[in-house]
Order: structure tokens, then sequence, then C-alpha cells
């Protein structure tokens, strides 16, 4: 069983530098993949979308099975569900989502900002940094989501503003 957190993250919205983060996790909470990616200039519902995407292939890549995924975008969540692509621009991601989902059977549910944290970090590292990044386990993480990490394993909880 793995569990992955997916965030989108966009600069405006539309705007310029859209952006994806995930992170998996095996279910004793040890890293065992992340990613940050690039998307350029899209909306904060594609960054979400291809977020969910880029994690489902992360999944396939790491032959993962029991797949549980976290996702704070209620929009991309009813969409996988119901099974309608609400924007015609993510048309071609959502059909991919949709088929890896078909395949790979994963759980997908919603989640609070508060519990996305490390994923939403991600989704703003590859806004900031225009490049995509894939991290293998923990101690390659930037030492802010490092802290995350820690502050998740431990149960700490985390306070809205």
């Amino acid at each position: 069983m793995v569990k992955i957190n997916v965030d989108g993250a966009c600069k405006g919205n539309p705007g310029v530098g859209g952006g994806g983060g995930g992170i998996v996790r095996d279910k004793e909470g040890v890293v065992i993949a992340a990613f940050s990616k690039f998307y350029g200039d899209y909306t904060n519902t594609i960054a979400e979308l291809r977020a969910l995407n880029d994690g489902l292939k992360l999944c396939a890549k790491l032959e993962a099975t029991g797949i549980v995924v976290n996702s704070d975008s209620k929009v991309t969540i009813q969409s996988i569900a119901k099974g309608r692509c609400g924007s015609w621009k993510g048309w071609y991601w959502f059909q991919e989502t949709m088929e890896l989902a078909r395949v790979l059977k994963p759980m997908i549910y919603f989640t609070f900002r508060e519990g996305n944290r490390a994923a939403d970090g991600l989704a703003k590292l590859s806004c900031d940094s225009a490049v995509d990044t894939e991290f293998q386990g923990g101690p390659e993480l930037p030492p802010d989501l490092r802290r995350i990490k820690r502050e998740d394993a431990c149960g700490l909880p985390v306070l809205r503003k």
C-alpha cells in the first residue's frame, strides 16, 4: 500500500507558472518518491488535474498497488468520480488520468489543505523554479519539505491562520 498526496498551483488564474507536486509514502509514512513538475501557463484546475495525472504515472512507474490518493481539489476529485471533464482544455489529461485510474484502481479522497502541505510545497517549488524535479526518498527533499515530513510523522497538528 502507498499513499500519495498531490497538489497543483498557479501564479494567477489563469497565469504563468503553473505546476504540480506530489509525494508518495509507504504505509509507515516513509517517503518513497516525490515530484515537482512545471506546466507553464494554465489554470489552477488544469494544474490540479495534471498533478493527479503525474502522481498516478509515478505510482505506475513504481509498480505500486493499494494506492490511496489525497488531493485538496474537490473539483478534480468530483470530475474523476463522475467521469466528466469540466474543462475542454484539460480533456487530454482527464482522459489519460481516467485510464490510469481504471488500471491502477486508486482510492481518491479529498483532504483539507493542511493535510496536503508537502504536495503544496512541491507544487509551489515547480512554480518558482520552472523546472521538473523528481526526488527518490526523503533525504533528497528540500529542507522545508523535510520539516513538513517530520511534523507529519510526529502527528503534529496544523492550525489554520
